[in-house]
Parts: C-alpha cells; structure tokens; sequence
C-alpha cells in the first residue's frame, strides 16, 4: 500500500492563527510533496475539462459524474498539472464552501471540488441506510469523470470522515490524505453540545457561523458567510447528510490506511 500522510487540524476555520488558504496549500502540497518518490499521478483525458463545458448552476464551468446508482454529481477541475487534489467538503456544504482556497491549491496542479449528492447542483437520492462509505463510492465517481487515476485526498469536517473510507477502500487511488476538523466518528470523539447539534440540524448561517468563527473576524471578513451557508436541496437532503456524518466509525477504517514512513 501506498504511504499516507495523516493530518488533523482542530482549528475552527477563522479562528486560526495564520492564513486558511496557506495552511491548505501547504498541508496538500506537503503530502503531495511526500508522495512524489512513489507512483506519480496520473490523469486520462476527458470531455469535463474542454472549454465547451455547459455553464453550471452557479454560472461556473462543470462538468457531470455518474455514480454507480445512476445519480449525476456536479463537479469542476481548476489548474492544470501532473498532481491532482480532490477536495471533498464537510456536511451539506457545496464546493462553494472551499471559497478562495483553490487559487493557491490550483497552481500546478488540478484541483477537484464537487457537490455532494442532495447539495449545491448534483442530483439527490439517498437509499435506506445510506453513510460515509457510500459517500466514499461518490468521490471515486468524481475521479474516475475526471479521468484522474490518483489524487491527494484533502477532507474537511464530514468530508474528512468520508475521505477516511476513500483512503480505506480505494488505497490505490489516493496519492495523499489530509484530515481536516474531523474524528473517526462521534461515539469516539469529544461529544457535541446541545447547543452545537442544534445549530449543525438549523444549519443556517446564523446557527453555524458562531460554531466557526468569532464576531470580530467575521466583521473583517463578511465574505464567509456565503462560504459557510449549506445548500441542501432539500430536507430529506439534510437529514440525510446529518444522519450518514452522526453514525460514521472509522474505526474499521483507519487500521486499513498505512501511514508507513510519512506521518508527521
């Protein structure tokens, strides 16, 4: 098995002591950096990254992955470059949620950022039971759309979570791993208050932006409000990203992912 490199930042975006967008470039490029003796990535031409793609929802170029239940998943590649890095964002966030951080991210490489099933402009279904896991299987579907044979794997919040069976299950799809403000699941983390579940189940940006950030910083940065405002298509939608985040072990998961000689 290839070798990871696991992070986990605790920080709550904004509340950190130096640039968000820096940290990122760095850790991914640190990972990328750390895998470049092994096997390089490698990405296969395809219809997604020509200029005809159609303009998206949010007047963007995308382009369409069809996951293996028929479901159609907005996606879009930024940059160009050998190394890609497929961000993989948290709960009921669209990839608005990654705001400026792929300008830097997309600096000699690929960048992927998609919409989550029930988010933003991807389809939504959701089977009985549906988890992290399944989540997982819809990321692959990203890369395998993109034509990318490997990327480093950044997750954030639920996204870490699902990115944890990524690397698990799809060992030879992944360059690299970043966990960022995750756990391996609740019944092994610290527990949420009262007070933060309820605002995670509001979901409005008045519920979680408190749960982020202080009033001070988002006084000096308005902008973040659009980036942490969810956009589930609905509440089916919303339940069911909550649920699949809520009952996530990965526990099972994180003995298959071997950090070898690059944990730091």
């Amino acid at each position: 098995m290839p070798g990871w490199l696991l992070r986990e930042n605790t920080e709550p975006f904004g509340k950190s002591t130096t640039d968000d967008s820096t940290q990122i470039c760095h850790s991914v490029s640190e990972s990328v950096r750390a895998q470049t003796h092994r096997r390089p990535t490698t990405t296969r031409a395809h219809p997604g990254q020509a200029a005809d793609r159609p303009a998206g929802r949010y007047g963007l170029g995308m382009a369409i992955a069809e996951t293996p239940d028929n479901l159609r998943l907005w996606y879009d590649v930024s940059g160009s470059g050998p190394e890609a890095v497929l961000l993989i964002a948290g709960q009921a966030m669209s990839h608005r949620s990654w705001g400026r951080k792929i300008v830097p991210l997309a600096t000699g490489r690929q960048v992927l950022r998609y919409d989550h099933r029930g988010v933003g402009a991807s389809e939504s279904r959701f089977p009985t039971g549906w988890s992290t896991r399944d989540f997982a299987r819809d990321a692959i579907a990203v890369l395998d759309a993109a034509g990318v044979e490997r990327a480093a794997v950044f997750g954030h919040s639920m996204g870490g979570r699902i990115a944890q069976w990524v690397a698990a299950d799809y060992p030879e799809r992944v360059s690299a791993l970043v966990l960022s403000a995750t756990t391996i699941g609740d019944p092994h983390g610290a527990v949420c208050s009262p007070e933060a579940t309820a605002a995670l189940l509001a979901g409005t940006p008045e519920a979680l932006l408190p749960l982020f950030v202080s009033p001070a910083w988002l006084a000096d940065h308005p902008d973040v409000e659009q980036v942490l405002t969810r956009d589930p298509t609905g509440v089916a939608a919303a339940r069911a990203h909550f649920g699949a985040s809520a009952t996530h072990d990965g526990s099972s998961a994180l003995p298959l992912i071997d950090a070898g000689s690059s944990t730091h």
